[in-house]
C-alpha cells in the first residue's frame, strides 16, 4: 500500500465521519422540534379547553386534539383571540348549551373557519349539528374495515 492509496482511506473515513455527526446531530434536532410541537400543542389544547371553543368545535364534530393538529398556528391564535373577546357569550352559552350551531354564524366570528376546517378534516363533510343528529365523528374506510373484522 502506498502512501496516495492511505490518503485515499483516511480521507474516505474522515468523510464518513463527517456524515455520521452530520446524521446524529439532525436527529437531535429533529427529536427536539418534536419535543417542542408536544409541549406546544398542549398549551394551545390547554387555553382552547379553557375558552367556549371546546364547545363549539365539539358541536361540529371536531375533537380539540384534531383542531390543533390541523389549524395554522396562526388561525388558532386569532380564533383564540375573539373567542376571549367575544362580546356575544350569552348567545354562545345557551346555543351549546342546546348543541344546536345552526344560527352560529350570525353571533360567532369563529364559525366560518371552524366548519371550513371540520369540511376539511372530514373529506368535505358538513358535520354543522353533529351531536344533534346524533352523529358524532365519521367512520373512515379504515375504522369500517376494523369494525368488520372485529378487531
Amino acid at each position: 500500500m502506498n502512501v496516495n492509496e492511505l490518503i485515499g482511506y483516511i480521507l474516505l473515513v474522515l468523510a464518513g465521519v463527517a456524515v455520521g455527526i452530520a446524521f446524529c446531530a439532525m436527529l437531535v434536532q429533529c427529536v427536539q422540534n418534536c419535543r417542542f410541537l408536544r409541549a406546544y400543542r398542549r398549551d394551545v389544547t390547554q387555553r382552547v379547553n379553557g375558552l367556549r371553543l371546546h364547545k363549539m368545535l365539539g358541536c361540529l364534530g371536531m375533537s380539540t386534539k384534531g383542531y390543533v393538529r390541523k389549524a395554522l398556528s396562526s388561525e388558532t391564535e386569532m380564533h383564540l383571540n375573539r373567542c376571549q373577546q367575544c362580546a356575544t357569550t350569552t348567545e354562545c352559552d345557551a346555543a351549546l348549551a342546546k348543541g344546536d350551531t345552526s344560527q352560529a354564524a350570525a353571533y360567532c366570528p369563529n364559525f366560518p373557519d371552524l366548519v371550513q376546517l371540520s369540511q376539511q378534516e372530514f373529506g368535505g363533510r358538513d358535520l354543522r349539528n353533529a351531536k344533534a343528529n346524533g352523529r358524532s365523528r365519521p367512520k373512515d374506510a379504515f375504522t369500517t374495515f376494523i369494525v368488520k373484522r372485529g378487531a
